[in-house]
């Protein structure tokens, strides 16, 4: 990733640099004509277990558990993890998978809902429930579960990572 710097004083003779890194995972994905599945990250040692899915009136209901993550997470990461999950369940209409941008990935305008209300069930077993509104602004026209597929992204489970600091000596201009 690049970032830019603010113009440098010319009496400047190093540069110190303390890089980062992120790590990124594909969406996994499942059709949501089967009540119970598990889902691996292609990356990490995490999954997502799904218990089951109701349709409810105008409300989808998925109730899962998330596997791998690391054991007594503390109030505010599980607090974190809570919020996050409301970004990282995409509910896509099969058919327009395909018409999902990379440069800009969202799902299309009335073929995808990008965001859910989490609810915590139980903090030591990671369980959670997840709900849609099938009515929302964000919905699938003609909403049927077996034309729709689930997006989850195990990439914000992972810490970006610190690595050692280096830095770079300049070059001094003789006058």
């Amino acid at each position: 990733m690049r970032r830019e710097m603010t113009k440098l004083n010319s009496d400047i003779t190093s540069l110190t640099f303390y890089p980062q890194l992120s790590s990124a995972d594909p969406k996994v994905q499942q059709l949501l004509n089967i009540k119970s599945f598990t889902l691996k990250s292609t990356r990490f040692n995490l999954g997502l277990q799904v218990n089951d899915v109701t349709q409810k009136g105008g409300k989808l209901v998925i109730d899962y558990q998330l596997t791998g993550l690391p054991k007594n997470l503390s109030k505010g990461k599980l607090e974190t993890i809570n919020h996050n999950l409301e970004y990282l369940f995409w509910l896509v209409d099969k058919e327009y998978l395909t018409k999902i941008d990379p440069e800009n990935p969202w799902p299309p305008k009335n073929h995808g809902i990008p965001f859910n209300k989490v609810k915590m069930i139980d903090k030591a077993s990671a369980h959670f429930q997840s709900t849609f509104d099938l009515y929302g602004e964000e919905r699938i026209e003609n909403f049927k579960l077996e034309n729709t597929m689930l997006l989850f992204d195990f990439s914000s489970f992972v810490p970006t990572k610190e690595l050692k600091p280096f830095t770079v000596e300049l070059p001094v201009e003789n006058e």
